[in-house]
């Protein structure tokens, strides 16, 4: 009995070995065009209900997106010696050190401060440098854009400054345009020379 049991094995990881070894997609290096026009063939052949409604939750915000290497000589004009990766900012030291860092390596990076002024410092000088944009930012109101594209009816449980409301299509209602809290900002600092 053992004998048969061994051989079972044995022919079943063969063939399964075979199997592997002559797929032909295995040594074809990925191509990403292929994978991208196969995803846009299967959502154009999706036809969306025009009695379809989605309920979008919270995760609003407001981008302000300016030059970091500006904003970076106005708080302190020097490049530090010794670039370092700070988990939070506390200060203009910290921020000039991780944007360096981050700089360097040509990466983005994510940081917090809860240091009130320098945050407001920050913003006041993004907000006066010449090609600063703001644009509304999070995830709530990017799913609600492009479900709108899908010319679905949204619902956005958000906060939507007035002046950002055009961001959206038609249909898209729930959003409070009167805002009691001012607007979460996210400020971006972009690598350009």
């Amino acid at each position: 009995m053992s004998a048969v049991l061994v051989t079972v094995v044995f022919a079943a990881v063969a063939i399964l070995l075979a199997a592997y070894f002559s797929f032909p997609c295995r040594n074809r290096p990925f191509d990403l065009k292929v994978v991208l026009d196969g995803l846009l063939r299967a959502e154009s052949s999706v036809v969306p209900s025009p009695d379809v409604r989605i309920a979008v939750g919270f995760g609003s915000c407001l981008d302000i997106v300016g030059n970091g290497l500006s904003v970076m000589e106005t708080i302190g004009g020097l490049v530090p010696d010794v670039p370092e990766n700070f988990n939070e900012i506390n200060g203009p030291d910290e921020l000039q050190k991780t944007f360096a860092y981050f700089f360097m390596h040509g990466a983005s990076a994510g940081r917090l401060t809860k240091n009130n002024s320098l945050f407001d410092e920050v913003m006041t000088i993004m907000k006066d440098l010449p090609d600063t944009r703001f644009m509304l930012g999070g995830n709530a109101p990017a799913m609600t854009k492009r479900f709108g594209k899908e010319a679905v009816k949204v619902l956005l449980a958000a906060s939507v400054p007035d002046n950002h409301l055009k961001e959206f299509s038609t249909g898209v209602s729930g959003y409070n345009k009167n805002l009691v809290n001012p607007v979460f900002f996210i400020a971006i600092y972009e690598f350009s020379m």
